[in-house]
């Protein structure tokens, strides 16, 4: 029951709801019950709020592979080679809208390798392939990671029927995957090569592995690989280790919850692959124009926020109020939803005043330092034109 969609609902109707969901509270409760019931009623009519750190990640996207770049990692070589990793444990079965997670992962990726430039080189290495169903153990199922098509120039006939097959099954050696994918790299050195990394997990690793820090050994390499991860309809926790592997890795993590969202990251993703094409080919972008884009971008997500808020606060407090004038709720009840309320809407708005002014410092910076170094640096990378 989110507020902003139509038909918008009085208070009253609102109200109703909330009474067919959640129990009354007729009598003096303990601040836990309380806390959980309000945890209960703040999720019914929370907003779709967008991530700041997602305006971040766009923003890297959008400047990844500039001439102003100093980072020789981050620098676009003469071949591009993309290394796909594709979690395969059981937990990918799960169904989103009826399709499972398995196989939305199998047809964004298709997709993605499929569109990519003809000079790409594209691999495939996937974990948790086998386990149980294949007669191995947990601890069996933690040590097995395998190339399954060899970085090489695609062909898309070749690649989908080698992926395929893959059934949910094992578990999620993830570190693993990322020590044996230097490997995969090994005939692609960083210094003529730019090296991609895209790990699709709905989880952190379970195999006791360290991805984080197989994720820094693999950048620091002289591969140089630029490793990204795509979190696909992951719990909270499993975010923040993911973002982990994706910041020791020198790479973005995004997140994605449902089919459209995947196949989202993942053109965008391709559009970083494609800015390489451009690059090579001589293009230079107009710096001022993607400036002014991403500003309007930030702009619009301060004001989103912020309506988001207001519409949320606006709902929770008028069916506070009618719950308790028809004392679902008793005064002591509401007097603890209130503050809770204040304390929701500060806490907003204080990420709201926070986020904004650091994402444009940081929008700032960024071309500040390419307006300064881009003429010399790109002549420096690709020469006249």
């Amino acid at each position: 029951m989110h507020t902003g969609k139509e038909p918008l609902l009085s208070a009253e109707q609102m109200a109703d709801y909330v009474k067919e969901v959640l129990p009354p509270i007729k009598e003096d409760v303990s601040e836990e019950y309380l806390d959980k019931w309000w945890r209960a009623y703040r999720y019914l009519f929370a907003e779709d709020y967008q991530d700041p750190r997602q305006l971040i990640t766009k923003m890297k996207f959008d400047n990844f592979g500039h001439p102003g770049l100093e980072d020789e990692q981050f620098t676009f070589k003469e071949q591009i080679n993309v290394l796909v990793i594709l979690d395969v444990s059981g937990s990918m079965a799960n169904e989103i809208n009826g399709k499972s997670m398995m196989d939305i992962a199998k047809d964004s990726i298709k997709d993605f390798t499929a569109s990519l430039p003809n000079e790409a080189n594209v691999g495939l290495r996937v974990y948790g392939h086998e386990g149980a169903r294949t007669g191995k153990t947990p601890e069996q199922s933690c040590e097995i990671s395998e190339l399954v098509y060899e970085i090489q120039p695609i062909n898309a006939s070749e690649f989908n029927s080698v992926i395929d097959p893959f059934i949910p099954t094992g578990w999620t050696p993830i570190g693993l995957s990322l020590e044996q994918a230097k490997e995969d790299f090994a005939n692609f050195p960083g210094e003529t090569n730019t090296n991609f990394v895209y790990i699709v997990s709905d989880g952190a690793e379970t195999c006791g592995g360290d991805p984080a820090g197989a994720a820094k050994e693999l950048a620091e390499s002289d591969i140089q690989s630029i490793v990204n991860v795509i979190g696909f309809n992951v719990d909270i926790e499993g975010q923040s280790h993911l973002r982990e592997i994706a910041e020791a890795g020198g790479g973005i993590y995004t997140n994605a919850g449902d089919e459209e969202q995947l196949n989202e990251v993942f053109e965008q993703a391709k559009r970083m692959v494609e800015m390489w094409k451009e690059w090579k080919t001589g293009a230079k972008k107009d710096v001022m124009e993607q400036k002014k884009d991403q500003t309007i971008d930030l702009l619009k997500f301060s004001s989103n926020w912020m309506q988001k808020n207001a519409d949320e606060e606006v709902s929770l407090r008028d069916v506070l109020s009618v719950l308790r004038q028809e004392d679902f709720i008793t005064s002591n009840a509401h007097s603890f939803f209130s503050e809770k309320r204040t304390e929701r809407w500060n806490l907003y708005r204080e990420i709201d005043k926070n986020s904004f002014p650091e994402l444009m410092d940081e929008l700032e910076e960024n071309y500040r330092e390419i307006q300064i170094q881009i003429d010399e640096v790109y002549q420096d990378n690709v020469g006249d034109e």
